[in-house]
């Protein structure tokens, strides 16, 4: 499997998210976690866990990312 190296800083989510044209609710959909939760994640109130990382990494690859 190929693995894309993520910027998981806060900006660099939010970076992500908006490469993937998704919303803060359809990317907390897609990942099983509440909208507030990719809030914070976006604010550096928490970080996504290795399996939303993992998730992440997915969708970036699959994006042409």
């Amino acid at each position: 499997m190929d693995t894309v190296l993520l910027d998981t800083t806060p900006a660099g989510l939010k970076r992500i998210r908006t490469f993937l044209e998704l919303t803060q609710k359809a990317l907390a959909g897609l990942l099983g976690v509440s909208e507030w939760t990719i809030h914070r994640w976006e604010r550096g109130q928490g970080k996504p866990g290795l399996l939303h990382l993992r998730e992440l990494n997915r969708l970036v690859r699959e994006a042409g990312g």
